[in-house]
């Protein structure tokens, strides 16, 4: 990503506020995705929602002040606390800048920190979209594919 696209990704998260977490997923490759609002299939049998948190790279999963999981934990034994998020809704986020860091508060206390960690996703632009890592997007009803598209007021 760019620092346009953080920008443009950012301005779709308040349409996720006040929703409730439907499912959270995740794969072999760390990616971890919280499906909000109405929760339904999509035309290739896989699970879709009006919107969709996804984040990949370095994140942790707080409540209180205690910290339960984080993404370099075992696939297993974090997949039961992240399930925990399901029938939380997202009260509030923060994007702090200049590092892109997303912070996701949601219902009881629990806590979702995503890191950006590699340069590149700081950059003005890129040679190319390849090389720019992806940490964490939006996606859903009404969101454009491409990350630089933002939402209009």
């Amino acid at each position: 990503m760019t620092i346009a696209a953080f920008e443009a990704q950012a301005s779709w998260l308040p349409t996720v506020v006040g929703m409730d977490c439907a499912l959270v997923r995740q794969d072999e490759h760390g990616l971890v995705s919280l499906y909000f609002g109405e929760l339904r299939e999509s035309a290739d049998g896989e699970p879709d929602a009006e919107r969709v948190i996804s984040f990949d790279g370095a994140w942790r999963l707080e409540q209180g002040a205690a910290v339960l999981a984080g993404s370099d934990d075992p696939f297993d034994e974090r997949e039961e606390l992240l399930e925990e998020l399901e029938g939380k809704s997202l009260e509030g986020f923060e994007v702090s800048r200049p590092g892109f860091d997303l912070t996701l508060r949601m219902s009881d206390g629990y806590v979702v920190r995503c890191f950006p960690i590699d340069s590149l996703e700081f950059a003005e632009e890129v040679d190319d979209p390849d090389d720019a890592e992806v940490s964490w997007w939006v996606s859903g009803d009404g969101v454009p594919d491409d990350w630089e598209s933002g939402r209009e007021e």
